[in-house]
């Protein structure tokens, strides 16, 4: 497998103003999942089976992250628990370092949605997650 994936700190200005923050967070038990779709606009054409294909561009990637948080004593993972849930609901692209999204250049991903489940007894100690996100890339806009 590969190595550790590092959700990097970051922080984010609110409606109100108020600078909100979150701390760096590994993930070392996880498993991705990276797609893309194309953008193509189809037509229809009159009197023809099927339609026109154009090509436009490369659509975002769609990464799914499954993992789970651990300790490693009998207590439940709390405090992992809430700075992943601190990333999740950052309104803000979050940074990544993990060299299996790095073999797709990504390095910036948008949370769309994700999910806590909870763990049978006996299973304390761990904490299941899924996050479903889109590559984003940044872009500077410069005032002229």
């Amino acid at each position: 497998g590969f190595p550790v994936t590092i959700i990097a700190g970051g922080s984010y200005k609110t409606a109100d103003g108020t600078i909100k923050s979150y701390p760096s967070l590994f993930l070392d038990a996880v498993v991705m999942t990276v797609s893309q779709r194309k953008n193509i606009v189809k037509t229809p054409v009159f009197g023809r089976k099927g339609t026109f294909k154009e090509y436009i561009s490369d659509g975002d990637y769609d990464v799914n992250i499954q993992g789970i948080l651990h300790t490693q004593t009998r207590e439940m993972p709390a405090e992992h628990v809430r700075v992943l849930k601190q990333i999740c609901d950052a309104p803000t692209a979050i940074r990544v370092n993990s060299p299996f999204l790095e073999l797709f250049d990504i390095y910036d991903l948008v949370i769309e949605n994700y999910s806590f489940g909870q763990e049978r007894a006996g299973k304390i100690n761990t904490q299941t997650f899924e996050i479903s996100c889109i590559s984003d890339i940044p872009f500077v806009l410069v005032k002229e």
